[in-house]
């Protein structure tokens, strides 16, 4: 069921309500939005001119999809814009105080109860230079977020009360706060990949370093579905950290924080004891061959002694590119047993065989340049995992390269 079905059967005079009782529409979410939507701004705009017009117009601009996790909705980009700013400024002020307030009248009494959730946010693209992946989502509503947070979307810098989301996916639970951190469901083919028993991912029992962990997106189904033995996780957002943390401990995975570099990375740390759940208690003190999951905060850098040369797997998983870490990836593959290379770039659906040679070109010469104690081979697969689309002709892709020293 689409919004142009329902415009299409509007067409024949019948309202919401009346196509609804008569069993024209199912009973959806969408539909519930939309009948919702009518009722209020005909509740609110009681004085106001071209009443049915001017809702007419609104409710043909509603949303038609969006992601949920649980009772956290996350709406996307561009809703409730333009005219919706026109349509709250009716509102003032006779109904209420200012727009933001209006607004979250209707977030609150209409959009969650519709779309049955405890949490709205509107999605902003993340700019392509932010290595930390914050979020730039505007929080609508929320029971946990209070008025700092609803009224002043300021995201990154509000550390008021903190919501988590989380979602079950694959058997494997994800942790984040959407004011700070990101899920990206479009990955979701990546993780199955990993989980697939699929030979190029082949773990068992083995060392795998996550040079961009997140909240956990490749590191869970490496220690979980493929069986690594240890993960190294590194990552440089202190909320994506938290949501790593908490994550491990929703998938009973024991770990360890390292806190090598905690006078570093002080103000991460003070964000992390700050906001760790009780549970992370248990996890303090793990001897070494008890622990399933490194967690390494900050720099990924920093952290290469303690998975130089121990690595049969090392995921990049950072986009629009991971280059960045091809130097740390190279020192990180085990010299005896060698090991993959799970490079992600963003690439134009015409260059992925160029960039796949120039991929391969400076990771061989990296291992020249980093390592030349021995000569490497780098072999690549012939599949180019493709996870999905960017834009018009941009993919997000993955290279699986095989590294290892030649026999001498």
């Amino acid at each position: 069921m689409s919004k142009a079905y329902i415009l299409e059967l509007r067409k024949e005079g019948l309202d919401l309500e009346t196509l609804y009782s008569r069993k024209r529409l199912p009973d959806s979410p969408f539909v519930a939005l939309g009948i919702k939507t009518k009722l209020w701004w005909q509740e609110n705009l009681v004085s106001a001119s071209g009443i049915e017009s001017l809702i007419d117009s609104l409710i043909s601009t509603l949303p038609i999809k969006w992601e949920q996790y649980g009772g956290f909705v996350l709406l996307p980009q561009g809703s409730f814009e333009k005219e919706w700013q026109v349509a709250f400024q009716l509102l003032v002020p006779e109904k209420h105080s200012g727009v933001k307030e209006a607004a979250l009248d209707y977030f609150e009494n209409v959009v969650a109860p519709a779309l049955n959730a405890d949490h709205l946010a509107l999605k902003v693209s993340i700019p392509a230079d932010d290595v930390l992946r914050r979020p730039k989502v505007t929080p609508l509503f929320g029971k946990h977020w209070d008025a700092a947070a609803l009224l002043s979307p300021q995201s990154e810098k509000y550390t008021g009360s903190i919501f988590w989301a989380q979602v079950r996916q694959n058997n494997l639970y994800y942790v984040w706060s959407p004011l700070h951190t990101m899920f990206s469901a479009g990955n979701i083919t990546e993780k199955a990949r990993i989980s697939s028993q699929n030979p190029v991912f082949c773990a068992s029992d083995k060392v795998v370093v996550d040079l961009y962990g997140g909240i956990g997106y490749f590191t869970f189904p490496y220690l979980i579905h493929a069986g690594a033995r240890l993960v190294y996780a590194c990552e440089w957002n202190s909320w994506s950290v938290l949501g790593l943390i908490q994550g491990a401990i929703k998938n009973s995975i024991p770990f360890e924080l390292a806190d090598v570099y905690q006078s570093k990375y002080s103000e991460s740390f003070q964000i992390i004891e700050k906001h760790c759940p009780s549970q992370y208690k248990a996890y303090i003190g793990l001897k070494p061959e008890d622990r399933k999951l490194v967690i390494c905060p900050g720099n990924n850098e920093d952290y290469l002694p303690l998975f130089k040369n121990k690595a049969q797997h090392v995921n990049l998983g950072l986009i629009p590119s991971s280059i960045q870490g091809y130097p740390l990836a190279v020192q990180a593959i085990d010299e005896t047993t060698g090991g993959f290379l799970h490079i992600h770039e963003n690439v134009n659906d015409d260059s992925i065989e160029k960039l796949k040679a120039e991929v391969i070109d400076k990771i061989y010469n990296l291992f020249q340049e980093l390592r030349p104690e021995r000569e490497w081979s780098v072999t690549p697969q012939t599949h180019v995992e493709v996870v999905k689309s960017y834009g018009p002709h941009i993919y997000h892709v993955v290279f699986d390269l095989f590294c290892h020293p030649k026999s001498p």
